[in-house]
């Protein structure tokens, strides 16, 4: 009423939109240029770490003596670390062609 009074617009069409939205940009779900490199180093290093693990395995079993991790076990660690790195790759990617939002 108070614009009609002071004639702000001209009585034509007028739309207003009460939407609301929830934001959901937590802290797990912000990746940045930065974390994203964090983060594959990390599964680079325990990628590494396994592969270790994996040959100390083989050299355990050429003497026939048991260890802690199977190499089942490990070689499933492996595709997991290998898989988490193929996500943050594509992360990256896509954080370069629409750039880092602050």
């Amino acid at each position: 009423m108070l614009c009609d009074e002071l004639n702000l617009y001209g009585k034509e069409i007028i739309a207003v939109d009460g939407s609301k939205f929830r934001a959901s940009n937590s802290r797990r779900k912000n990746f940045t240029k930065r974390k994203v490199a964090k983060m594959m180093k990390y599964y680079e290093e325990i990628a590494q770490k396994y592969i270790e693990l994996l040959e100390e395995n083989d050299e355990v079993e050429a003497r026939n003596e048991l260890k802690n991790n199977s190499k089942e076990e490990i070689k499933a660690k492996i595709e997991k670390a290998k898989k988490r790195i193929e996500e943050l790759t594509e992360m990256a990617k896509e954080i370069k062609e629409n750039g880092e939002i602050p």
